[in-house]
């Protein structure tokens, strides 16, 4: 059993840009279960900090000094890389990591930056941000995928076939419009982390309110009824988004079908 206490904060990062911290709950709410976690620009990264932990986390950092505040805090349920992002997501063995997740949430690319003043103590150049992108589309299925960046065209363009979502948070009385994709559904059926389902901290708490007076109610059943009502309903929600999602499939094959049978009109 991996012990991980949440939030598991890392001192001495506050001052680094980026770092999803005034986001993760978004990006948390969209990450299925997983057996291992990476992250190849791993920083301040809220979203490590906050998701609970699965079997493997690897997380990487070009730069030393992050790395080193990481392991000042001798967190044993996460591995730590030194390494251009390139050449640590080239070194990996996927095929020995079970279902994963690979977060990604690199350096603002500089083609939106309001200035040529450097933003990051390690920027990566356009070229550089192209060359992840197409990695990321080369990799094989069963990996998801969890891209979080900036709007801007060249991620528009290269991940135009994942999923993709927006919010936005305030960075002082700035308002910043992030955007987040995936290779994957959207309408996700189940997740690695339920603790912050809920778009506002009102709705979190009033689940949370919900799963008490449930959990109360049950324990006067007694040990083993609520134990079956429970393993019932978990049943009961599984069959549940089985069918939705056999439905979804099915009305996707169909209109495929429908697309690759219809007459096309003949030429004159």
């Amino acid at each position: 059993m991996i012990k991980k206490i949440i939030p598991a904060k890392v001192e001495g990062l506050s001052h680094f840009k980026g770092g999803s911290k005034n986001y993760f709950q978004p990006v948390i709410n969209l990450i299925r279960p997983h057996d291992t976690l990476i992250v190849p620009f791993l920083g301040n990264c809220a979203v490590v900090q906050n998701i609970k932990a699965c079997k493997r986390t690897i997380g990487n950092d070009i730069d030393y000094e992050v790395i080193h505040k990481w392991k000042q805090m001798n967190f044993d349920w996460i591995e730590l890389w030194n390494a251009d992002y390139m050449e640590f997501l080239q070194a990996l063995d996927f095929t020995t990591l079970g279902r994963v997740v690979l977060y990604v949430d690199p350096p603002m690319p500089p083609m939106i930056k309001s200035s040529d003043r450097p933003k990051y103590r390690y920027e990566v150049s356009e070229q550089g941000h192209e060359q992840l992108l197409d990695y990321l589309c080369s990799l094989p299925t069963g990996i998801d995928i969890v891209v979080t960046c900036h709007a801007n065209r060249l991620y528009q363009r290269k991940l135009s076939h994942f999923g993709r979502t927006m919010f936005t948070y305030y960075a002082g009385k700035r308002q910043i419009e992030e955007w987040l994709w995936c290779n994957y559904d959207l309408n996700v059926s189940s997740l690695h982390d339920y603790n912050y389902v809920g778009d506002t901290a009102d709705e979190r708490y009033l689940i949370k309110v919900k799963a008490d007076r449930l959990t109360e109610r049950l324990l006067k059943e007694g040990p083993l009824q609520a134990q079956a009502i429970l393993s019932r309903m978990k049943e009961n929600i599984i069959r549940s988004n089985t069918e939705r999602i056999e439905q979804e499939t099915h009305t996707i094959e169909s209109g495929r079908q429908w697309y690759e049978n219809r007459e096309q009109p003949s030429s004159l």
